[in-house]
């Protein structure tokens, strides 16, 4: 009981994720794989204090964190936001990528909805290195593709085997994966390309987060963003009081939030048809 509270602690401090009970066995697999990554016997204290010292490239660090974080996610995912998104906001920052189908996602709606010569990029980022890989190789199979109409896989991918599916070259140029540790301090800024954006996409990971970890991360999206800058996460995370400083802006099927255009502008709670 000990190691698990130890290594839950140590999960909060690294990651901010929220390790409850229900997420015990969740803790234990990405122990296991620490232990194997670390190719030589380790007990729990000098297990914890590799991982509490370790860069983020080294191996056991990354095993830990690839066992610990949530990986499902697929192209359009919710799709009313994206109706909004095309809409009314565009383009971005997407934080907590996973394996790159929301980027891509992102990606294609800007190459149909803007004007030739438009300049627009995604920054796509993750904790995780090992998906923020996958992500970048952008191969897929049919379980990213579910109700994704045909026409979009035709048109923007190129097949690569059997039941799977790549993005075509000229979509590429579109989106750049970087690491990005959304508890850690080092954003916003203009080094890393995570201040003044037009739209932020971090959606079901505040979720996971520890109640402090959930604040001090909804401050720094609130200040990642540019003036008139938009805000989108999941539906089970909308909530005006986490974003106090952002207006909600109340669409047919979503919910976004908007950094307001002037510093002194009150933040109106509206409804858009």
């Amino acid at each position: 009981m000990a190691d698990h509270e130890a290594f839950a602690g140590l999960a909060a401090d690294l990651l901010g994720a929220d390790i409850g009970p229900g997420r015990a066995a969740d803790l234990d697999r990405a122990v296991r794989a620490a232990s194997r990554a670390a190719r030589a016997p380790l007990g729990p204290e000098a297990l914890a204090t590799r991982l509490r010292t370790a860069p983020p490239g080294d191996p056991v660090r990354r095993a830990f964190v690839e066992a610990l974080t949530i990986s499902e996610t697929h192209f359009f995912r919710l799709q009313g936001q994206f109706d909004a998104l095309a809409e009314r906001v565009l383009p971005g920052l997407l934080a907590g990528c996973s394996t790159g189908e929301e980027a891509w996602s992102l990606a294609i709606l800007l190459e149909r909805l803007l004007p030739t010569g438009w300049d627009a990029r995604v920054l796509a980022t993750d904790v995780d290195e090992a998906a923020l890989e996958r992500a970048e190789r952008g191969i897929y199979g049919a379980r990213s593709f579910r109700g994704v109409p045909d026409w979009v896989r035709a048109r923007w991918f190129t097949a690569a085997g059997p039941g799977r599916w790549e993005v075509a070259p000229g979509l590429r140029w579109r989106v750049r994966f970087a690491v990005l540790n959304l508890v850690a301090d080092d954003y916003p800024s203009s080094g890393n390309g995570t201040d003044a954006v037009d739209l932020l996409l971090c959606r079901n990971v505040l979720m996971y987060l520890t109640p402090g970890a959930r604040a001090a991360v909804a401050v720094r999206l609130a200040r990642s963003l540019a003036p008139g800058g938009w805000l989108a996460v999941a539906p089970a995370e909308v909530s005006s009081a986490g974003f106090p400083d952002l207006a909600v802006r109340q669409f047919p099927l979503a919910i976004l939030h908007q950094r307001p255009e002037s510093a002194g502008a009150r933040p109106p709670v509206t409804g858009s048809r």
